[in-house]
């Protein structure tokens, strides 16, 4: 009987050897990309690569939005907004808006949280919209899946809260051959359906940003959906050629080297828009090692002529979107999306206080609230995704396809089928 950390060193071995083989074959590969001048087709493979791992995106359904409040100050104004992403898959947000003058369109900010147990209602989050607002920015918070308003299990008690929601909901989801990244991504990108179907905002300036967490998200989602116009990434999106990954279920992208959906590829994916990686380092051979990543990114930015739209700055500041990685952001906002020509840098004591004003549910829970009974959790989802598989696998089983599955099972185990005949 071999001891748990013995197998536990066995597998990990094993993994390890699977991605070196599998970031070796990409690199190799990538590298001739920019000599046969194959990219954008590869990039586009990119994206499919990467929905397809996490689970196809469902078909877009009316997101019945609805207003449950409004907040109004001298200079802006805080909508509380409901949609839906999905039939009964709930989104609580906030937009704050500036207040009109002329006919301009405003510029739009997406802001993904990072693992915050009160979300959008963060005193941080205030902090970010009503700044920004002031300088002449729409910013739309919302909340994540496990956070905020849309927290599943243990009702907020506990300091891990986020991740703990991630896990329960997310397990299930590997089950069924998804991540629950799907559902992290697709909630942004009908974030920006809603956006777009704004006459005010501009359509053609949507930047999304986010930290820890969020800043890996951010990359998910300029990486898939070519309307941003811009991204910024705090706090997230080092190499992680040597590492394993973020321990989260949505942070966990199965054959990610291989598709070209890790760290380095859906940078490239996001070439040659505006993108911003910035973020503490935790040692030297860490920041060498982000160094590498940026620059074999920089590759694809240099193929469309846009080389310097790909910035990385490491910082010793705290993790997340604190004072300096605000700054830093601020700075890069206004080079690449100015709103007007007066940004202040520094930022003033907040117009609006109040938190929890910024609820958008009666009871401040979705999944736990009688005014939203037609609410869908993740789990039913995942029923009505295992319900048409299981129908698939019906009909398979019924045409004896033995042998089919048995190659399936073998290629997915890579086995010799030669070295399986008790299989």
């Amino acid at each position: 009987v071999l001891a748990p950390e013995i197998i536990h060193n066995i597998s990990t071995t094993e993994f390890n050897d699977i991605r070196d083989a599998q970031v070796k074959t990409r690199n190799e590969n990538w590298n001739k990309l920019f000599q046969t001048q194959g990219f954008p087709k590869f990039q586009n493979e990119m994206r499919q690569n990467f929905i397809k791992n996490i689970g196809d995106f469902p078909e877009r359904t009316p997101l019945n939005a609805k207003l449950t409040r409004v907040h109004q100050n001298d200079s802006y104004e805080i909508f509380n907004l409901l949609y839906e992403s999905m039939p009964g898959h709930y989104v609580t947000a906030n937009l704050y808006q500036p207040i009109p003058s002329g006919n301009n369109k405003i510029p739009v900010i997406l802001k993904l949280i990072g693992h915050s147990t009160p979300g959008k209602n963060s005193k941080n989050s205030l902090s970010f919209g009503d700044h920004l607002a002031r300088q002449g920015y729409a910013v739309l918070i919302m909340d994540s899946l496990g956070q905020g308003e849309r927290i599943y299990v243990n009702q907020g008690n506990g300091s891990r809260t986020p991740t703990s929601n991630h896990y329960a909901m997310g397990s299930p989801c590997v089950l069924l051959g998804q991540n629950i990244a799907k559902y992290f991504v697709w909630d942004a990108i009908r974030a920006i359906d809603f956006i777009i179907d704004q006459p005010q905002l501009d359509a053609n300036k949507i930047i999304v940003t986010g930290e820890s967490g969020g800043g890996t998200v951010t990359s998910y989602v300029a990486a898939l959906d070519t309307r941003v116009a811009g991204a910024a990434s705090c706090s997230a999106m080092g190499s992680d050629v040597h590492g394993s990954g973020g321990h989260d279920c949505e942070q966990q992208l199965a054959n990610c080297y291989s598709g070209c959906f890790d760290a380095m590829g859906r940078t490239a994916m996001v070439a040659p828009r505006p993108y911003v990686i910035l973020g503490e380092y935790g040692s030297e051979e860490g920041l060498k090692r982000n160094y590498e990543m940026v620059d074999q990114a920089k590759m694809a930015f240099r193929f469309f002529g846009k080389e310097n739209n790909l910035e990385y700055y490491p910082t010793k500041e705290p993790h997340g979107y604190g004072p300096g990685h605000r700054k830093i952001f601020y700075t890069w906002l206004s080079k690449y999306f100015p709103a007007n020509n007066n940004f202040a840098m520094n930022e003033s004591k907040p117009l609006f206080n109040d938190t929890d004003a910024l609820r958008v549910t009666k009871n401040w829970q979705v999944y736990f609230t009688r005014e939203l009974r037609d609410r869908k959790t993740l789990h039913a989802l995942n029923d009505t995704t295992f319900e048409k598989i299981q129908k698939g696998f019906s009909v398979f089983y019924q045409n004896n396809n033995k042998e089919k599955i048995r190659q399936t099972l073998l290629s997915a185990l890579q086995i010799n089928p030669s070295e399986a005949t008790a299989l």
